[in-house]
């Protein structure tokens, strides 16, 4: 337990702010911002606030476009998501969802009324990418955690299999891929961990029906 605490207070630092290029093959497409707001108090619990958006890039405007951002507020004590919030704005499209994961009713309660059974300890998407940067990266060792996202519950899985080796804009990084497999089925993209004291989520990949998108860390504030 005390190894976690010092991780929390090593890797979540409130201020910080990735910054990522996104790549469709070799074409750049848009960029993602990943960041850890101030912490704060929800409904008397002490949470990190956990944003994530989503830009497309203006040459490609015409094609599409895409301006998506992503909040999720999770319970310090156990890491557990208590709220997510997302905003869509896609050249044809626009939505806003907010999601109340209630505990004590054990439901996850959406801003249309609709509701889903809960499981302690849950997580939605976003969160799942810090909550990697706070486990044991001891090879062998294997995790599993409940996610809820768009309305579905899945029980997600991974392990430590090895430490891999990667270079790109002139560092070395050794680092372990998170790629998580669920029940049901679904696609959370695998996640590229550096192994030092910052823990960096240096490359997020996700597959989808048109191909494999890339996003590669390119600065950190």
């Amino acid at each position: 337990m005390l190894n976690i605490l010092l991780l929390l207070v090593t890797t979540i630092i409130p201020g910080e702010k990735l910054n990522y290029q996104i790549k469709y093959g070799p074409i750049s497409i848009g960029t993602l911002e990943l960041q850890t707001k101030e912490n704060i108090l929800w409904q008397g619990k002490s949470c990190y606030h956990f944003t994530a958006h989503l830009k497309s890039n203006p040459k490609y405007r015409k094609v599409f476009s895409i301006d998506d951002r992503l909040d999720s507020y999770v319970r310090i004590s156990d890491f557990a998501t208590l709220k997510a919030e997302k905003k869509i704005k896609e050249r044809n499209y626009q939505a806003e969802s907010r999601v109340i994961f209630d505990y004590e009713q054990k439901r996850t309660l959406y801003s249309d009324s609709s509701t889903y059974p809960l499981y302690q300890g849950v997580k939605d998407l976003l969160t799942t990418w810090y909550y990697y940067r706070i486990v044991d990266l001891k090879v062998g060792n294997s995790f599993s955690t409940p996610v809820h996202i768009d309305k579905k519950n899945y029980q997600m899985e991974f392990a430590i299999d090895e430490v891999r080796t990667i270079k790109f804009n002139n560092v070395r990084y050794y680092f372990v891929v998170f790629e998580p497999t669920t029940k049901p089925k679904t696609n959370l993209g695998n996640v590229y961990l550096s192994i030092d004291e910052k823990r960096l989520p240096v490359i997020i990949k996700n597959k989808n029906f048109f191909g494999e998108l890339v996003a590669t860390l390119k600065g950190v504030e």
